[in-house]
């Protein structure tokens, strides 16, 4: 009599059954992308408004802000002498922020955020001393913050 190898129909049902809840609870989440663009353009976001922030910090002669648009969002500036009430002209390439994403603050989904000289949100759709949240939708909906005193963040 010879021993065979092989599986049994028990070791191969209890396979079947661990791929399938494997499938069932991973693959949305790895086959769609929009879940997931919310989270990074707010992140993107945080970072080309923190580089403003800077800019206008450091280069007191020009004002910088934040034009955000349906699809895409830039840093702009005009230069100070005009209180910063002028038209602004784009400093640096726009990014795009791909399908399934809108950005508003306060229902305006062509938001601008301006900075003044030491980083605070100065006008535009952030109101000078108050919190400005700014929202993303897309699959889910997330929020970054700026601060009355210029810090962003997510929220």
């Amino acid at each position: 009599m010879s021993k065979q190898n092989g599986f049994t129909l028990i070791e191969l049902i209890v396979v079947i059954v661990v791929i399938g809840i494997l499938a069932v609870s991973a693959a949305p989440k790895l086959l769609t992308k929009n879940e997931f663009s919310s989270v990074a353009v707010r992140d993107q976001l945080i970072s080309e408004l923190r580089l403003a922030q800077l800019r206008a910090m450091n280069d007191r002669s020009v004002c910088y802000a934040v034009q955000v648009t349906s699809v895409d969002y830039g840093i702009y500036t005009t230069l100070t002498n005009d209180d910063c009430d002028s038209t602004y002209t784009l400093a640096s390439s726009k990014t795009s922020y791909g399908d399934g994403a809108s950005v508003s603050i306060g229902g305006d989904t062509t938001p601008q955020i301006q900075f003044d000289t030491s980083g605070r949100p100065s006008g535009g759709n952030c109101t000078p001393g108050s919190l400005c949240t700014v929202n993303i939708t897309g699959e889910d909906a997330v929020s970054l913050c700026i601060e009355s005193e210029g810090y962003v963040h997510a929220c």
